[in-house]
């Protein structure tokens, strides 16, 4: 028997070229749908970055409207204190604070200031001869003696660091301020 012989089948220029240009397509489109989904990840990235950048400056406007209130309040602060500080005390001699007139009236008025017992509780008081409703506003309140068993200077200046930080004093502070605040002396 006879084999057949089986026709070689040649590929012409052309077809290769074809074959070849097929297949670099095939690549080129697959490269262009890698290109476009970095693009669109590049692009999602973008505008992440975008928003942060957006939020970071919102975050910096809210920091300097922050801090621009605060400096604003620490100058009202300031104001404020000075303000107090003139409406609670004049300059007396040697550079001594007095209170006004006003103050140790109504701190007399009060019933919180006993003399008497402020006197035999405090025996230096006694002995060095000054007034005793002058000693605790000059030097008592600092020294946190009470003015009488009804008022704790430690106490209200321990529940009103507001009072201690303006350096009132503390008795002073309440029948000016405290008692209308509905301050508690007890």
């Amino acid at each position: 028997m006879e084999n057949p012989v089986e026709p070689v089948s040649e590929t012409t220029p052309i077809e290769v070229a074809i074959k070849t240009s097929r297949e670099l397509y095939e690549r080129l489109a697959l490269l262009l749908v890698e290109v476009q989904q970095r693009n669109e990840a590049l692009v999602n990235e973008n505008e992440q970055l975008k928003q942060q950048i957006s939020d970071e400056d919102a975050l910096k406007t809210r920091l300097r409207e922050a801090l621009s209130m605060v400096g604003r309040l620490t100058a009202e602060n300031r104001e404020l204190r000075a303000r107090l500080e003139q409406a609670n005390f004049v300059q007396g001699e040697e550079g001594q604070q007095q209170t006004f007139p006003e103050t140790r009236r109504l701190i007399l008025a009060s019933g919180l200031f006993d003399e008497a017992w402020y006197l035999e509780k405090y025996p230096d008081v006694r002995e060095s001869g000054m007034d005793p409703l002058e000693h605790y506003l000059q030097n008592g309140a600092r020294r946190g003696l009470d003015p009488s068993p009804a008022f704790s200077t430690k106490k209200y200046l321990l529940r009103y660091p507001d009072v201690r930080d303006a350096g009132m004093n503390p008795l002073a502070h309440y029948v000016d301020y405290g008692r209308a605040e509905g301050r508690k002396i007890d």
